[in-house]
């Protein structure tokens, strides 16, 4: 099998995975917004965008160092995973219990009127849980096991999507008892991973290893701060300027938007270990550039039928005062085409352990994301919200590409990409217009009209990147 076409089906599966682990939010969304308050579901929110924050601090840099390290250890893996695993999760119990002493005072600090038990406490339940499934999945995407990596993925999602449907509906239990039981259903997931690393471990600790996990993963942990900022710290803003259903708007918009970023993150889980193991291969531009123009297309048209589809999506909600969010979805939709151009660049980045780049990246991105922030949301309102992530993702995209490419040259042909762009945005908005004024028939006849135009386009064999002639349709099944 060659390596694009591995990689196609190592894609496809770590998108499954994805899916599973990172669409759960949005598949339970009509039952949050049906048995709980706003402000009740405005405090999910919150704790859905506070563990992730939680995990970065706790080190989830050392699943990354898996990814990389893996390759310097291999002769020795057993010892090398043990190692990271044991050394970084007591490293993140030491800072749960700093956490635990002194947040009250930050959930005060950062949030306003909310309760500190269940937004904090539970967070951090979650995000211990969430970083060890991290380091154990992260191994097996190293050894390039993707079955393993999605069928753990699906028993994590099943066995909460279970657990939350039986309290929310059949117990019809407050936030705080259903928070209790997902955290019980955590821990019995961490039984069973740590059944199924074992045969894969070796019980020996080497501080060696550790202390060069150390140096790899500190440079990091600004660059994941900023993976967090981007994408939640207007939640914050919305949170202590705007009331919770502003939030509550934001929050479902950024899920479904979410779509695209499943898709981005089983391309960065597929294309870290693609590259890291064809770099010294003479053909490597070539392979890069292929995958990651293909990605790109499929991105492009995964952007169009998520803005299609986002009215209809809102409808599986069932309540009316949601059905704005539709009109943030198609601006997030944006921003998430530009993460997929910041993920495509970063493993060179880390092949080569230039992390000390990073921090330029994260700081200037973040940094422009707050003050956007400030400046816009008290105009816009939500959507100064989503313009200020989607001009910080831009950011990000840009200056990954700008340090990549003083490592190796590999042209994305930007010309075609802004192209596609303006594309989705124009074909886009249109669709929006016209929802307010065409019924669903004539709206699935211009879906259809679009798509087919797009499918001629293809298969015409139009040149779509530059002189790339590998875009036909027929290339692309």
């Amino acid at each position: 099998m060659s390596e694009t076409k591995r990689l196609s089906k190592e894609l496809f599966i770590y998108v499954l995975g994805e899916f599973f682990s990172k669409s759960l939010t949005f598949l339970l969304l009509p039952i949050y917004a049906y048995y709980f308050s706003v402000d009740e579901f405005a405090t999910l929110s919150l704790i859905s965008i506070i563990w992730p924050l939680l995990i970065i601090i706790f080190g989830s840099g050392f699943s990354t160092f898996i990814l990389r390290g893996y390759y310097d250890y291999n002769e020795k893996k057993g010892e090398f995973f043990f190692t990271i695993l044991f050394l970084s999760i007591l490293l993140a119990l030491l800072f749960a219990g700093i956490i635990h002493f002194t947040g009250e005072h930050l959930v005060r600090l950062i949030f306003n009127n909310l309760s500190y038990k269940p937004l904090l406490q539970y967070s951090v339940l979650f995000a211990l849980f969430r970083l060890y499934f991290n380091h154990i999945l992260a191994f097996f995407r190293a050894e390039r096991r993707p079955i393993i990596v999605v069928t753990l993925s699906f028993l994590i999602f099943l066995s909460i999507s279970l657990t939350t449907l039986y309290m929310a509906i059949i117990e019809k239990s407050s936030l705080e008892s259903l928070l209790k039981a997902q955290a019980i259903t955590y821990f019995f997931n961490v039984i069973l991973f740590s059944v199924v690393i074992k045969p894969h471990i070796e019980f020996k600790i080497n501080l060696n290893i550790f202390k060069s996990s150390l140096f790899f993963v500190i440079p990091l942990l600004p660059h994941a701060l900023s993976s967090w900022v981007v994408p939640y710290i207007s939640r914050v803003f919305i949170q202590r300027s705007l009331p919770a259903y502003d939030l509550s708007l934001y929050h479902i918009a950024a899920q479904i938007a979410l779509v695209l970023g499943v898709l981005n993150s089983g391309l960065n889980q597929s294309w870290i270990p693609f590259v890291y193991s064809n770099y010294q291969k003479p053909n490597f531009k070539k392979l890069f550039k292929v995958g990651a123009q293909r990605y790109l297309v499929f991105s492009f048209i995964c952007a169009l039928c998520i803005i299609f589809g986002c009215k209809e999506l809102l409808l599986l909600i069932g309540k009316a005062e949601y059905f704005s969010a539709v009109k943030i979805v198609p601006i997030l939709v944006i921003a998430y085409i530009f993460q997929a151009v910041y993920f495509l660049h970063t493993p060179l980045l880390l092949y080569h352990k230039k992390t000390n780049v990073f921090p330029i990246i994260s700081i200037s991105s973040g940094t422009i994301c707050v003050l956007l922030n400030i400046l816009l949301l008290p105009v816009l309102n939500v959507y100064g919200a989503a313009l200020a992530t989607l001009i910080s993702f831009v950011l990000m995209a840009k200056l990954a590409s700008v340090f990549s490419r003083k490592l190796i040259i590999i042209d994305f042909v930007e010309r075609s990409f802004i192209t596609f762009l303006i594309l989705v945005i124009v074909v886009g908005s249109f669709y929006l217009v016209i929802t307010n004024y065409w019924n669903l028939f004539y709206r699935l006849v211009y879906i259809i009209v679009t798509f087919s135009l797009l499918i001629v386009y293809l298969m015409k064999g139009t040149l779509v990147f530059g002189q790339n002639k590998i875009f036909t349709f027929k290339k692309i099944l």
